[in-house]
């Protein structure tokens, strides 16, 4: 059969495989002419940072096209290729680096897979590559979204003048330009979601603590976590039920009552008093694009009436988190965003995180934060996307001056966060509703809100600039309801379908 790559669903990849339609050996075959085609070559993507060995992939694939012919298949997931973020250990037995796009980390050794790796391969997953990201999680310096230096530039498949978003950019752009049939992100802080909007994608950070980050290079184990990108809400729970651990009903939620907008049992909260960050690229979003957004969020709430039960259903110091000085310890500057408390209590925890890693590598000449930002400072034409300009790796240097020491100003951020947390879980209750909506037309700032504490949070595309660039809405539930995102983007795709 011909299966068209960059429009199928998981849903759809599975199927041809059920129907014997399609081998995962021609599958992974197709995938990698793609890749061939336009990742380093034609559009120049660079989405994808490494390939496993060719030999070891069809050896896989044919392995298991074997056990399917057997009826032995793992999952639902059996024979299916699959893109991964460069955070996401892969032991060297797999033939695929884990770098974090640093170049410094080439040639380093992880003693093992992360956790995520070994589910994905229980369910019978091809480990296909691994995907470009922003530099270090999007915690470095002045770079653009979707750079590193071992990967170089990323560029958004579906609008190549507008930046893919990140810090998973390569692996938003490669599951939209039919590079793989799913993706796996990781997010702190709107890493899966942002990208994933900007690429016309459904995508989901989960409740914090549900997929393990073992092994993973992070930037705050308070709240890391690792997601998956698809193009459907089958496609999102399909993967959560393989990566969540101990292992969850998921797709349950895709089917009767949840897949219909008319039968649903799920309620809708509208978030309306959320707003942009200073300094934002929503800042250079024109009138007309405001005016677009503004009618295709209005449009999508028509479709999900009958879901709305309370609208607006707003949030006590909801902008807490975005507005400074909140935790501020630099006295006699103007507030800005940076002086959030996100931005404190990543430069915290990230100090940790950061040097944890490099701790439990092998065959790599930095063993620490430290070590990092000399060896930066050293090699600059391998370390920044703007030798000789400032700031290009201000995060690092800030992280590494805050020393990882919790003190007064971390804890005064740490409980704004928290606050904010128990804010929202307020609005939940006091509304009795199930699900939060946020209008998300040029950044996913729900993301935010949902790392205050770890609440789960999805993008779904809702609609199309006329300039060509997908827009969004955000999904937001309590912790540990993940299952009432699934069903409400499965309602979403009855109406948006139709």
């Amino acid at each position: 059969m011909t299966l068209n790559l960059i429009e199928a669903t998981l849903q759809e990849v599975v199927a041809a495989l059920e129907a014997n339609q399609l081998t995962s050996e021609r599958l992974v075959k197709l995938y990698l002419e793609r890749i061939d085609k336009d990742n380093i070559k034609g559009l120049g993507l660079r989405a994808v940072i490494q390939t496993a060995p060719i030999d070891q992939l069809i050896r896989t694939a044919k392995l298991l096209d074997a056990e399917r012919a057997a009826s032995k298949t793992r999952s639902v997931l059996h024979g299916v290729p699959v893109l991964v973020k460069d955070s996401i250990s892969t032991h060297p037995s797999m033939g695929m680096q884990t770098t974090g796009g640093l170049l410094v980390l080439e040639g380093s050794t992880v003693k093992r897979n992360a956790s995520i790796i070994d589910h994905l391969q229980e369910a019978g997953c091809i480990i296909l590559g691994k995907a470009n990201m922003t530099v270090l999680g999007n915690f470095y310096g002045t770079q653009p979204s979707g750079w590193s230096p071992r990967g170089g530039q990323t560029i958004s498949f579906v609008k190549r003048d507008r930046g893919p978003s990140g810090s998973s950019s390569g692996s938003a752009v490669a599951l939209s330009a039919g590079f793989c049939a799913f993706s796996i992100g990781g997010e702190t802080c709107g890493s899966i979601t942002s990208p994933a909007a900007r690429a016309g994608l459904y995508g989901m950070k989960p409740t914090i603590g549900l997929v393990p980050v073992d092994e993973c290079i992070g930037i705050s184990s308070r709240v890391d976590c690792l997601g998956p990108m698809g193009k459907s809400a089958w496609d999102i729970a399909a993967i959560l039920e393989k990566i969540v651990v101990p292992g969850r009903s998921f797709v349950a939620y895709t089917q009767k009552p949840y897949d219909r907008v008319s039968t649903s049992p799920i309620r809708l909260g509208i978030h309306r008093n959320h707003v942009k960050p200073e300094g934002s690229e929503d800042d250079e979003v024109t009138a007309e694009l405001r005016e677009e957004a503004r009618h295709m969020f209005e449009n999508a709430l028509e479709k999900l009436m009958p879901m709305i039960k309370a609208d607006p259903a707003d949030t006590e110091d909801v902008n807490a988190m975005f507005q400074g000085p909140a935790a501020s310890d630099k006295e006699g500057e103007k507030p800005s965003f940076l002086d959030g408390p996100n931005q404190i209590l990543f430069e915290v925890e990230a100090f940790e995180a950061i040097n944890e890693h490099l701790a439990r590598i092998d065959n790599c000449p930095v063993k620490n934060l430290k070590d990092l930002v000399e060896w930066n400072e050293q090699h600059p034409e391998l370390a920044f996307h703007s030798p000789g300009q400032p700031d290009q790796q201000k995060e690092l240097v800030a992280t590494l001056a805050r020393g990882g020491i919790r003190d007064e100003v971390y804890h005064h951020a740490l409980a704004i966060a928290e606050r904010v947390g128990q804010n929202v879980e307020a609005t939940f209750a006091q509304l009795d509703v199930d699900v939060l909506v946020f209008p998300a037309p040029f950044a996913c700032l729900a993301s935010s809100i949902a790392s205050s504490v770890g609440f789960p949070v999805a993008t779904i595309p809702i609609g199309t600039f006329s300039t060509g660039q997908p827009c969004a809405i955000n999904l937001l539930a309590l912790k540990g309801q993940d299952e009432h995102v699934i069903a409400a983007m499965a309602a979403w795709d009855s109406v948006h379908e139709a």
